[in-house]
């Protein structure tokens, strides 16, 4: 998995196959993670993806929360 569409990038992890897919399909992103039979993604876009995901489990809560207080 490669968000950040670099050549070179030295600094990668392994990719938890079901836990990205939940990831992914949280934040309504499509990518192919069986173009590789060991798909790896640079440390930075792991950042950035978990960043995404923290923002948008945050105001799902909210909004629940929201939704049952103002019920």
């Amino acid at each position: 998995m490669q968000t950040c569409l670099q050549v070179h990038c030295n600094d990668f992890e392994t990719i938890d196959h079901t836990t990205t897919v939940v990831i992914l399909n949280i934040l309504n992103l499509t990518m192919d993670l069986a173009i590789s039979d060991e798909p790896v993604v640079c440390k930075n876009c792991s950042r950035s993806v978990k960043m995404a995901f923290d923002f948008k489990s945050t105001c799902l809560f909210t909004e629940e929360l929201r939704y049952v207080v103002c019920s």
